[in-house]
């Protein structure tokens, strides 16, 4: 989970007429705004803040927290579980359909034998690296820790989770930058605990979802998958439908204790799609995304509930009508490299981006024209860089009419952090003498 940081862009735009729509433009990921004739704004902010050089204390918290999917071996160490299902028919082969999912967060993961441990480490090339111990809460859903910092020294914060002193879950937070100094940070960053990355290893995924309560709209689905860390770009695949009440979602398959055709061990960033039509065509009628962990020699299989996402339950993961009713994207995704369609599956058949984070829009139009409800506060995350952009003066957050786009609030931000305070997500007009970057009209 990203530590929330506001970078150089603060600015309120009010529309012209009081029906229309205050787009608030933010920075909260790290979007720059490159004017005409500049080479760009440049800015941060580091944890904290102040001025000075010497040396201060930071103190460092969050919530721990397990990914959304795990092995069963692994599941059954964080919290006590349930199995329900019957056998499903799948492409001619017939295996016991696992339905596990704890119905609230971990109370007491220690009662299986696994401890947490969290400490702070120096980023730094240096062979010696200072490090410091935290503290973790009684019932590991939070932890602390305080560190003695000196200006411009960078940290992360480590979480291991082990069982009879062998490692079986890690995370690790995002940087953490003093580039300034002050008497005393406080900060708050929340980590979620998954799968280590292994250098040879491999595991498969092979996870359900329950459509039956959808009403028969769903006609396909597929999944996207991005390695966290990796610069790989995502991969997806559709999903097989059985019995028109489930789809699976599978990965790889394991023959004699030997991983065929897996997925490399760490972390996954998955997208989980479903649509009105088949072949991933048609209105995308509901999206969620999860962290997947995938172990070496293991099968990912169980669904594990984080907090209140509504698509987990006690029986496991699933899409209702009601769900798909009050759906409706609100964080859309733009990245100006994508093609307009993508050969995304791993099949080489193509879909249309949806605007979520795996499958982004690739223009800040086709943004726009997902703003269809006056009441939802919507942003829009840019990746890359961008020319020059419009906001329609149709754009207003009350009232009807054809050629109108509608939202109470709209937010621009970037998607990734600024390298060395310089924002990499830029709206551009530098090479456009007399051009704002954005424009209303």
């Amino acid at each position: 989970m990203k530590m929330n940081k506001i970078f150089s862009i603060n600015t309120i735009l009010r529309l012209a007429a009081g029906a229309m729509l205050a787009a608030a433009l933010f920075g909260c990921a790290n979007v720059g705004e490159a004017p005409a004739s500049s080479a760009g704004v440049t800015g941060g902010a580091g944890v904290g803040g102040g001025a000075g050089a010497g040396s201060g204390s930071a103190t460092v918290s969050g919530s721990l927290c397990f990914s959304g999917a795990l092995p069963s071996e692994i599941a059954a160490l964080v919290a006590p579980v349930s199995l329900s299902g019957d056998p499903v028919s799948l492409s001619g082969a017939t295996r016991q359909s696992i339905d596990i999912s704890r119905s609230a967060f971990p109370q007491t993961p220690t009662a299986s034998g696994l401890t947490i441990t969290v400490y702070a480490e120096e980023v730094t090339e240096s062979e010696t690296k200072l490090s410091y111990n935290g503290t973790v809460a009684a019932d590991n859903q939070s932890y602390t820790v305080g560190i003695p910092v000196t200006s411009g020294k960078k940290y992360r914060v480590h979480a291991v989770a082990k069982k009879d002193d062998e490692k079986v879950l890690s995370g690790t937070s995002d940087l953490l930058d003093f580039t300034e100094n002050a008497e005393q940070f406080y900060t708050s960053c929340d980590i979620t605990l998954g799968a280590g990355q292994s250098a040879t290893g491999k595991g498969c995924v092979e996870l359900y979802v329950d459509v039956e309560g959808a009403g028969g709209v769903v006609k396909s689905a597929q999944m996207g998958r991005k390695l966290i860390g990796s610069d790989t770009p995502q991969v997806w695949v559709g999903g097989i439908l059985s019995l028109g009440i489930k789809y699976k979602f599978s990965k790889g398959w394991i023959e004699e204790g030997v991983v065929n055709d897996g997925l490399a061990s760490g972390n996954y960033l998955m997208t989980f799609e479903f649509y009105s039509g088949t072949s991933y065509t048609g209105e995308l009628l509901y999206s969620f995304t999860e962290c997947v962990s995938v172990f070496d020699g293991l099968v990912t299989d169980t669904w594990v509930k984080n907090g209140s996402e509504s698509w987990l339950d006690g029986s496991g993961c699933q899409i209702t009508s009601a769900m798909i009713d009050g759906f409706g994207l609100t964080d859309i995704y733009v990245d100006p490299s994508k093609q307009s369609t993508n050969p995304n599956a791993e099949d080489g058949s193509y879909t249309t981006a949806s605007g979520t984070f795996l499958n982004p829009k690739t223009s800040f139009d086709a943004a726009l024209a997902m703003l269809r409800d006056a009441s939802a506060d919507y942003t829009i995350h840019i990746k890359g860089t961008t020319g020059p952009q419009t906001i329609p003066d149709t754009l207003k957050n009350s009232g009807t009419g054809s050629g109108n786009t509608y939202a109470k609030s709209l937010t621009l931000c970037g998607v990734r952090d600024p390298e060395d305070g310089v924002p990499t997500d830029i709206i551009d007009a530098s090479g456009a003498a007399g051009v704002s970057a954005l424009t209303i009209a």
